[in-house]
């Protein structure tokens, strides 16, 4: 079920996402809902579905100017009605990388994320993620990835993936009214209150390796998000906090490889970062850079032990994270090597220790 809100994503996604689902489950139909959130009616959405190359059922539910949640919520509940075996939510950017080798491509990565969900043995969610270069993932590096390996039992590539596989127990699970999946806008949408919902279910939720990143895809606008948004992911990931440890014993890797490791941050990205640090530091003057993990640490323990005061700790992260992060660019004139890379790991290892978890200092993440 693509959630698009462009007629090119839905065109890219009924033909070329189609045809692997098919490919997939073989033996039972494929019911694909394009779920258009455009503000006007755009009559190539309709046409796109409209030819859906000989899949079982391709439908379009105009949904004009409605938020990335409502959408989500609408596409869930459809599987939810019609009793899908799998559901499949596509970021309608995700098919848009064409030329990459056969094993990147994003119909591979979608394949292999439904054949997942079949085979695992509490079926659950399976995130389908997107390789981009280092500097587009620091919130995630620094904070995100620590902050879900406990519950998920290894740090996600993308912990705001918004392409997943869930399973009929996972869409019951994210439908809840309490993982607040409806309120989420287009750029704030992310998949981290659907994993939220499966691992407090007691569901398997696991990551196939990444399709690589579109190289035509523009930048995102900022690489240090807005203070609401940063926050609302911080706090989504918090939510992770009282779940259940994924897979008891397991040791969970301290890194994950992302794009470009030994390349610089191009000259005029790091200068989007340094203005981004700078109006956040204008915003949170009071962050500090000494002690970190200590406040991601001291966060994930009052989320544990169940304050209902998330919001408040993930704004107190969010402002030491600033402040860690304009400290730690300066390590990385030569790319994420060296002292950059090993404070992030030296970070996360610590982290996961002051959880509880059994951590592998040397396991890595698959890239």
């Amino acid at each position: 079920m693509p959630v698009v809100d462009r007629a090119r994503a839905a065109g890219l996604a009924v033909r070329r996402a189609g045809p692997t689902l098919t490919g997939v489950v073989k033996d039972r139909p494929v019911w694909i809902l394009v779920v258009d959130g455009s503000a006007d009616h755009d009559a190539r959405v309709s046409r796109a579905v409209h030819d859906p190359g000989g899949y079982s059922i391709c439908d379009l539910l105009a949904m004009p100017g409605a938020r990335w949640g409502e959408m989500v919520t609408a596409g869930l509940g459809h599987a939810q009605r019609i009793g899908a075996s799998v559901a499949v939510l596509l970021d309608p950017d995700f098919m848009a990388g064409q030329d990459e080798p056969e094993d990147l491509r994003p119909e591979a990565a979608l394949g292999q994320a439904v054949s997942e969900v079949l085979r695992q043995r509490r079926p659950g969610v399976v995130c389908v993620p997107v390789m981009v270069p280092w500097w587009q993932r620091l919130l995630a590096m620094h904070v995100l990835r620590p902050l879900c390996a406990p519950a998920l039992g290894f740090p996600p590539v993308d912990p705001a993936a918004r392409t997943l596989v869930l399973s009929p127990a996972a869409v019951a699970a994210a439908l809840s009214p309490r993982w607040g999946v409806t309120r989420l806008g287009w750029q704030e949408g992310h998949g981290l209150g659907v994993l939220a919902a499966a691992r407090h279910a007691d569901l398997d939720v696991v990551q196939v390796p990444p399709a690589r990143f579109d190289r035509d895809r523009p930048p995102p606008g900022s690489f240090v998000p807005e203070r609401a948004l940063a926050i609302e992911l911080i706090r989504a990931a918090l939510c992770l906090a009282s779940a259940s440890p994924a897979g008891e014993g397991r040791a969970i890797a301290s890194w994950v490889e992302d794009h470009s490791l030994d390349a610089a941050v191009p000259g005029r990205v790091l200068a989007q970062i340094w203005a981004d640090c700078e109006e956040s530091a204008g915003i949170a003057p009071c962050g500090d850079a000494a002690g970190w993990p200590g406040p991601l640490i001291d966060a994930w323990h009052a989320a544990r032990g169940g304050s209902p005061h998330l919001g408040l700790l993930a704004q107190r992260v969010w402002l030491a994270y600033v402040a860690r992060l304009r400290a730690w660019l300066r390590t990385t004139r030569s790319g994420l090597t060296g002292v950059a890379r090993e404070t992030v790991r030296a970070a996360s290892i610590q982290f996961l220790a002051a959880t509880g978890a059994r951590v592998e200092p040397d396991a890595e993440s698959p890239p």
